[in-house]
């Protein structure tokens, strides 16, 4: 029997996209290392200290491209114009993000909320707009006029808001690439640690013609180790956590602001699937040690609520339970196990002889 060992790894949810082709990548951050930002944040920083930063800017023409780098030791969410940005589960996980959508001509504000959870503190943001008139402007942290409190309510992310009352202290921590935190996202610092989040599509190699999109980064914390995904009769994809996590639908929209995927649990006690697939009206998962099981929708709601176990056999960790696909007339599924998942009692194959797949002998 050839037993099968899928490549595990973190899940990056990528868009394709077709460009013209000869269209080239930027070097890596390029536009990052000119005209540095600096890491700020108030002189003591405290476990679990929440801060609140505002910038007002004025654009002198209709914004043509704009691109926004910006991330926090540890949590951060960002706003343009009372619009959200996007959220930093770390710091190592920046938001990087084309946002022109979310500017206009004359004032403007930037406005984030960010949190320390121990240790170092630092808020970190570039923003460049290029206007139609071809004027470049750039706003960043550690220049003048930004504003800090320690308590923020009403609308404050919005361009309208009185904030003369904030008046906190920054201090700046030194210039982008400084340790501890080096460029996160792209390098790392001299004695930093170790990068996290998911790898800069920079630095994905793509067939001529292609563009990758980072939509989505999982956080292990909350959502686990995502290891298989499939997709539905709807274009929804669903993934699996390794673990205890659960399952998750994700359904990718796309706006003038970029792609968005928005993520929802699906409200099923089952997790740990090696395998999934959309077939037959409900998605497959093969669970690792559990054997096979179908859900679907029982009340029409467009919720996967009910779970039927099928015919299978179980085997458990990298070499047990694995992929679910369809045979090529559609009609069955392939079910794919390694060698530690017993055969079923009643199966049905093409491989009439079994044996273990191993080109030297066994080393006890």
């Amino acid at each position: 029997m050839k037993s099968f060992y899928p490549l595990k790894s973190y899940l990056l949810l990528l868009l394709v996209l077709s460009l013209p082709l000869g269209v080239r990548a930027q070097k890596k951050g390029a536009w990052l290392e000119k005209d540095k930002p600096s890491w700020v944040w108030t002189q003591k920083s405290t476990n679990e200290q929440k801060l609140f930063f505002r910038k007002g800017f004025e654009l002198s023409a209709k914004v043509k491209s704009a691109k926004v780098y910006a991330t926090c030791d540890n949590k951060l969410q960002l706003w343009i114009n009372g619009k959200e940005v996007g959220k930093s589960p770390d710091w190592p996980q920046p938001i990087e993000k084309e946002v022109a959508a979310f500017l206009k001509s004359g004032k403007n504000v930037i406005a984030a909320e960010a949190q320390n959870a121990g240790g170092s503190a630092a808020f970190i943001l570039k923003l460049e707009v290029t206007l139609q008139d071809g004027t470049v402007v750039v706003v960043k942290s550690g220049d003048d006029h930004w504003l800090m409190t320690g308590k923020a309510e009403g609308n404050w992310q919005q361009v309208g808001f009185d904030d003369k009352a904030w008046n906190g202290k920054l201090v700046g921590r030194g210039e982008l690439g400084v340790a501890p935190w080096g460029v996160p996202g792209y390098r790392k610092s001299k004695g930093s640690v170790k990068m996290k989040g998911a790898l800069p599509v920079e630095e994905l190699t793509l067939l001529p013609g292609f563009k990758a999109e980072l939509i989505y980064t999982v956080p292990k914390e909350e959502q686990g180790s995502w290891v298989v995904l499939t997709k539905d009769d709807k274009g929804r994809f669903y993934a699996s956590d390794q673990k205890d996590k659960g399952l998750y639908r994700i359904t990718v929209t796309q706006s003038a602001g970029g792609s968005k995927a928005t993520v929802e649990k699906v409200p099923v006690d089952l997790s740990g699937a090696m395998g999934l697939k959309w077939a037959f009206g409900g998605l497959y998962v093969h669970v690792s040690g559990k054997g096979l099981f179908k859900l679907t929708d029982s009340n029409g709601n467009d919720q996967l609520d009910k779970v039927d176990q099928q015919p299978g056999a179980q085997g458990g960790g990298e070499h047990g339970n694995h992929a679910v696909e369809l045979t090529e007339d559609g009609k069955q599924l392939y079910v794919i196990s390694g060698n530690h998942t017993n055969l079923m009692e009643d199966y049905s194959s093409r491989v009439q002889s079994w044996d273990e797949d191993l080109l030297l002998p066994r080393q006890w």
